[in-house]
């Protein structure tokens, strides 16, 4: 995610999946229709929003231009590596969002 000038870099971070982890989905969604470039990393509970169809307002983050990773050590966990993911979300590892975190001009919001 290199950033232009002007435009702000947004590493968001859910690890819920109720009701909260959907307004959050919905503001990432918003944010993105403001013009800026978000990331959205799926750990613990929130990677069975990642799961095909679990979630309408992920695939409407994804539609407006969003960036989605599921975290592959919670995939692996559970044992979800098998589970149909919704189009658009690929796995990461801790390494991809560290250097997220050390990038210059990141905004992160843990959720």
């Amino acid at each position: 995610m290199s950033q232009d000038p002007g435009t702000t870099s947004y590493l968001l971070v859910e690890t819920r999946f109720d009701g909260t982890a959907e307004r959050f989905l919905a503001d990432a969604a918003t944010l993105v229709h403001t013009g800026g470039r978000v990331r959205l990393f799926l750990a613990a509970d929130a990677v069975a929003l990642g799961i095909r169809g679990a979630s309408a307002e992920l695939r409407e983050f994804l539609d407006a231009g969003g960036r989605v990773w599921i975290d592959e050590f919670t995939l692996d966990h559970r044992t979800l590596r098998a589970a149909p993911l919704e189009a658009g979300v690929t796995s990461a590892g801790m390494a991809d969002v560290a250097r997220l975190l050390l990038e210059s001009g990141t905004r992160v919001v843990w959720h």
